[in-house]
């Protein structure tokens, strides 16, 4: 009796563990597109198949910053830059388009070679960090540090 008992909690625990990791697969295929914060985060945690899936939602930037700029994100690492690069320019109009938007443009730039737009773009990221209201001072000039060091390693591609 006690064989069976430990039998069935032993096939319960395997249940429950293989349910978590098919909850776990299906959350992330289910990725939500409505929080600008953690829309970045969650876009670079994605696999090929789950950012082609983000990369072919049909979105409207002007209703839907959040959905369009991780489509931008995921059309740029999937290796469809000219895509990601113009979806990027129309969200560039959008009053959302804060300096950490600009830095991740700058960055689509930079992977598909084109420097010149990497650096121009990343000076509008300092540009709008510099006018950000809601930054400290400290914050401010540490991440204008980071901009301008990715402004150099932009300027040493372009060299190379």
């Amino acid at each position: 009796m006690l064989l069976i008992v430990v039998g069935l909690l032993v096939v319960l625990f395997v249940l429950i563990v293989a349910g978590y990791f098919v909850w776990q697969s299906n959350r992330k295929d289910d990725i939500e597109l409505n929080s600008d914060e953690s829309t970045v985060v969650q876009v670079w945690q994605l696999n090929d198949e789950q950012l082609k899936a983000v990369a072919a939602r049909a979105v409207d930037e002007t209703k839907d910053f959040s959905g369009a700029y991780a489509k931008a994100q995921s059309l740029v690492m999937i290796g469809k830059y000219d895509e990601g690069l113009e979806l990027y320019a129309k969200l560039s109009r959008q009053p959302q388009a804060n300096h950490e938007f600009y830095s991740e443009y700058a960055m689509a730039y930079a992977r598909a070679k084109k420097y010149d737009q990497a650096i121009a773009t990343m000076e509008t990221a300092v540009k709008k960090l510099q006018d950000d209201t809601s930054v400290t001072d400290d914050v401010e000039k540490a991440q204008t540090k980071v901009y301008k060091s990715k402004i150099d390693g932009f300027k040493d591609a372009a060299q190379s």
